[in-house]
């Protein structure tokens, strides 16, 4: 082999190394629609080399060297007067390679956002080992897409947090599958806003993240399964599919064990609904809006562990829920954790039926730990909601007299079912007649007992000392309605024509 034809391979081979070594993005500086030919390149590094062509017209290029820049100080590239006849849709391609120095990191603009809208593509990665975290690398370039085949080397790397957030034109392809996220502990808020990413990330590898808050909040087309990710590290999985609206993949085997904030999770993920009673939810301290507005959601998660729970809100989970009808009257709810001397539960407009709702209403009242507790107070927001049996208006009487202030729900004795032996009082119901009345019932007791008469709201609206046998209470006084009378050996539903 010649001389010649040895130097071609080598200059081949060296330029060939050279240009994989190199992260290349497009710009287009004057895509708001003013011609200034300028970028801020928010490149990191020491005494490394900056390459820019025109696309489409090669001759027009130039060269940086020996650049210095971090994100704080970005470089400044001046492009010159556009060769394209449509100045407006000038594209440069901008090439960042270590030359004598080190290139080892890139953050978008914080400052000024306008910047951001510049940058339109990632075309190449390169082999740079990436140093500087990616935390916000992309955020906020709003017409950013990745088309780069190869991945970046993120072995260095431990914060992808809102790296591409908001980047709504964020598309990708095949190469996102490829990613090494093995040193990864922050992926919070990466897709946030990202609405058309919907590329296959199932096979990350997610050992160590700790953090996943917000990772897919607002990323509406994705619907990826990644039910086989390693989530036994996390301990957050706030907002993690808020708004995510097309997801509705299998996580019941995630690892969830660590995971104390559950707050906002699937909020207004209209299409999710899977199972997720094998979650492990005892250290979870807040599930605050974990369903509201998640309109398809319906699977039991009864066998939940909520025993640490002691935000005042941390219940007020299911509003708008639509299609939520599952029985949570089993949850062990533990008020002596309570940090707060107020608690929350919202149902507004959910799906509850009266004989689900009936039965968190009696288990509530029935609660061990909520008279030894610092609550002294609460709310329900019940809306739409209906309740049904004497067993039910008993506890929403007492939850009532306790400081519980309860909205919007109905009382609704069409919808009454039999309930279960535990959830029936241990009082003895003695009938009162004629019942139904027009004015006056008469009840027989066994001993001398102090009762109380509630009415549908469970407000007590008379107490009275009754004697042992015949007893006449005159309701002529009250509206037509249902009423209870209360007693430590009387239960009567009374109704008054």
């Amino acid at each position: 082999m010649d001389k010649k034809r040895l130097v071609i391979i080598f200059l081949f081979f060296f330029f060939m190394s050279y240009a994989q070594n190199e992260f290349i993005t497009l710009w287009k500086p004057n895509i708001n629609g003013t011609i200034d030919n300028t970028i801020s390149f928010g490149g990191t590094g020491t005494s490394y080399i900056i390459q820019w062509e025109e696309v489409g017209y090669p001759q027009h290029h130039g060269v940086l060297t020996s650049v210095t820049s971090n994100s704080s100080n970005p470089t400044i590239i001046s492009f010159g007067s556009s060769l394209n006849t449509n100045p407006i849709q000038a594209t440069y391609k901008v090439k960042a390679s270590n030359g004598s120095g080190l290139f080892y990191g890139f953050k978008a603009n914080t400052s000024n956002l306008n910047i951001n809208q510049k940058l339109v593509e990632i075309s190449q990665w390169g082999d740079i080992t990436w140093l500087q975290q990616f935390d916000r690398g992309f955020a906020n370039c709003p017409n950013l897409n990745v088309t780069a085949t190869d991945t970046p080397n993120l072995t260095q790397i431990s914060n992808v947090s809102q790296m591409f957030l908001n980047c709504s034109s964020l598309i990708g392809n095949n190469s996102f599958s490829n990613w090494n996220t093995s040193t990864v502990s922050n992926m919070s808020g990466m897709f946030n806003g990202a609405s058309l990413f919907n590329q296959n990330i199932g096979g990350w590898n997610t050992t160590n993240v700790t953090d996943f808050s917000n990772m897919f909040a607002y990323a509406s087309a994705f619907n990826q399964n990644i039910g086989a990710w390693n989530t036994a590290s996390a301990t957050t999985f706030f907002g993690m599919f808020r708004s995510a609206s097309a997801f509705n993949q299998p996580l019941n085997s995630w690892n969830t064990e660590n995971v104390t904030n559950f707050r906002y999770v699937f909020m207004d993920a209209t299409s999710f609904n899977q199972p997720l009673h094998h979650w492990q939810t005892g250290k979870g301290t807040d599930f605050q809006h974990m369903f509201e507005n998640a309109t398809s959601f319906n699977q039991p998660i009864g066998n939940w562990d909520v025993s640490m729970v002691n935000y005042f809100a941390g219940f007020n989970m299911f509003n708008g829920a639509t299609n939520f009808d599952q029985d949570i009257s089993a949850w062990n709810m533990q008020f002596q954790y309570f940090f707060w001397n107020s608690v929350t539960f919202g149902f507004k407009n959910a799906g509850l039926s009266c004989t689900n709702y009936n039965k968190f209403l009696i288990a509530l009242n029935n609660n061990p730990t909520l008279a030894g507790s610092t609550i002294t107070s609460g709310t329900i927001d019940a809306t739409g909601l209906y309740y049904s049996t004497p067993q039910a208006i008993l506890a929403r009487a007492q939850l009532m007299n306790k400081g519980f202030n309860i909205i919007g729900d109905t009382y609704n004795a069409s919808c009454s079912t039999n309930l279960s032996t535990a959830e029936t009082p241990a009082k003895l119901k003695i009938p009162a007649y004629p019942n139904p009345t027009t004015g006056v019932i008469t009840i027989e007791l066994s001993v001398n007992e102090n009762v109380y008469l509630y009415d549908i709201t469970g407000k007590i609206i008379k107490n009275m000392t009754l004697n042992k046998g015949k007893n006449s209470i005159d309701l002529s006084e009250y509206p037509s309605g249902n009423y209870l009378l209360k007693g430590n050996t009387t239960f009567s539903k009374i109704i008054k024509k």
